[in-house]
């Protein structure tokens, strides 16, 4: 869901606008309208994916915290603050460190690897789209990537796989939209 965070609000009426999305290789926080305990008929979570060590230190888990989206003010107890996109001038969230803890969800486990990418078209055309391991850009990516792979491959298991899912939005967080 392209919502709005109020990353480091000052005091007062204005809201401080910025894309709620951290894409970082081992991190990805979102909101989703999809929940792991409610599916499509729940309300809207932030999603925290994220990768942790695995069991006695072989190979990594995929994990995921569900926080329940109370809208942009809900969103500051995990916004630090804000920083300048220098590349568009844009604003990006600056975000707390995420945590595994007792409702964390272990969503793949006993993988060789798990690392997310982010694609994204540059503002300058004459560099082509491209796949990067870290979101530092104002707003959301065309696409997001999650790669992994088993440690031990087993056909007779359902076997992690890389999957790609494009983000189809519309929508600029510099831009205050009017809702009806």
């Amino acid at each position: 869901m392209p919502v709005v965070a109020a990353c480091g609000q000052a005091a007062g009426p204005t809201l401080a606008r910025t894309a709620f999305f951290e894409g970082q290789a081992q991190t990805m926080r979102l909101v989703s309208s999809f929940s792991l305990q409610q599916g499509w008929r729940g309300q809207p979570q932030i999603l925290e994916l994220f990768v942790i060590p695995g069991e006695d230190g072989k190979g990594v888990r995929l994990v995921v915290n569900e926080i329940p989206y109370t809208g942009p003010a809900g969103t500051a107890q995990l916004c630090l603050g804000r920083t300048t996109d220098p590349q568009t001038g844009g604003t990006l969230a600056v975000f707390a460190p995420v945590q595994a803890g007792p409702n964390s969800f272990v969503l793949a486990d006993k993988l060789a690897y798990c690392r997310f990418s982010y694609f994204t078209i540059p503002i300058d055309r004459n560099l082509p789209p491209h796949w990067t391991p870290a979101w530092t850009f104002s707003g959301w990516p065309f696409a997001v990537r999650i790669e992994m792979a088993p440690i031990e491959p087993d056909p007779s298991r359902l076997q992690p796989i890389t999957v790609t899912a494009p983000i189809h939005l519309h929508r600029s967080p510099d831009i205050q939209y009017v809702d009806y």
